[in-house]
């Protein structure tokens, strides 16, 4: 998947009349940060009515799981109704959380994934955006 940095822009460049957003991916800890989300979300996706996350992500830092869902429990997220749950599972020695956000919505889609060769000029009418990408 793209880069956190990249994924912003491509957001305030093609989607910011965006309403609903759901991702589910397994990424690396820039995914994860609710204080980023928040941002984005707060200046560039001001009509986001739905968001729903999911992410796994590989950590062996005992604190982080703690650490992950506090940001998502801020102000911002209770004003918006939007609520998120953080749960661990180990195997063998690794140790992985996933955040994801709890009452999923039912949708339809536009899906952008991995096999979309199309270049993209603007979808300013688009208000549902599903990504699915395989690992990097």
């Amino acid at each position: 998947m793209i880069s956190m940095n990249c994924f912003e822009l491509f957001i305030q460049t093609y989607f910011t009349q965006l309403q609903v957003l759901d991702i589910s991916r397994a990424c690396a800890g820039e995914y994860i940060n609710g204080f980023r989300w928040e941002q984005l979300i707060s200046t560039s996706i001001q009509h986001l009515r739905i968001f729903a996350l999911q992410i796994s992500f590989k950590t062996n830092d005992p604190l982080m799981r703690e650490n992950t869902i506090q940001q998502f429990q801020s102000p911002f997220w209770q004003e918006k109704q939007w609520f998120f749950i953080c749960s661990s599972y180990s195997i063998m020695f690794d140790s992985y959380i996933n955040l994801y956000s709890i009452n999923p919505y039912r949708k339809k889609y536009y899906l952008l994934g991995n096999e979309n060769t199309t270049e993209i000029d603007s979808m300013p009418f688009v208000v549902q955006l599903d990504i699915q990408c395989e690992n990097v």
